[in-house]
């Protein structure tokens, strides 16, 4: 009696691991399906999380792989639309991916260019430069003298002297920038001189019958025309 006690409770606990084992089985089986489900419906993310769960690497790289190309070809679709901005979050994110390096340089280039046409050609400047030798950077940099010119000239007037000054440097020998290169690199000597007496500090202001506004100086160095 005692022997049959025991295979029968032998038993029992065996069908109960079995039975157990079989809940398990199908549930883990229930789970991959699902995750098949999921990467055949393109929800590449949900189906990795599952395949990482269940401790298949080889699917989850298999997922990670093909959100990658999905993220590629919605930046491509970006880029083509004129986002730039959306386009240059996912590549950086993707770099180094394909050839998301060289999309990245097409984004910014492409974005330069907006900037320059939306009135904005020192911060399109700033984007050129990081592109080196990009094929068309060179062409682009220089079509932007012209704006950069009118720039300085809207710096100077509201009294940055040295802002205008680096653009006068860039446009080189365009008009007449080297001379007002030079005119506002003596302006921004002069006023960091604190011994300085300005021109028309009133103690020079002198009565002129003709001149009501006249100042007397002996600074011979004002450049003419």
């Amino acid at each position: 009696m005692k022997t049959k006690g025991l295979l029968l409770t032998a038993f029992t606990v065996f069908i109960m691991f079995g039975a157990v084992l079989g809940v398990r089985l199908y549930q883990g089986q229930a789970r991959y399906d699902e995750a098949e489900r999921l990467f055949e419906a393109g929800a590449y993310a949900e189906a990795r999380e599952l395949y990482l769960r269940l401790g298949d690497e080889a699917c989850a790289a298999l997922c990670t792989e093909r959100l990658n190309d999905a993220r590629y070809e919605e930046a491509e679709r970006l880029l083509d639309a004129g986002d730039y901005s959306a386009a240059e979050a996912i590549l950086t994110e993707l770099d180094p991916y394909e050839d998301s390096a060289a999309l990245l340089r097409d984004c910014a280039f492409l974005r330069a260019g907006d900037l320059a046409a939306s009135g904005k050609p020192e911060e399109a400047r700033q984007v050129y430069i990081t592109l080196g030798n990009y094929p068309g950077v060179k062409e682009a940099q220089e079509a932007l003298i012209p704006a950069l010119y009118d720039r300085a000239l809207e710096l100077a007037q509201g009294g940055d002297l040295q802002q205008a000054c680096t653009l006068w440097w860039v446009c080189n020998d365009y008009k007449d920038s080297a001379m007002l290169l030079k005119r506002g690199d003596r302006a921004i000597t002069q006023q960091a001189d604190k011994n300085r007496t300005k021109l028309n500090d009133l103690s020079r202001r002198f009565g002129n019958p003709f001149y009501l506004e006249t100042y007397r100086t002996d600074d011979r160095s004002e450049e003419r025309r």
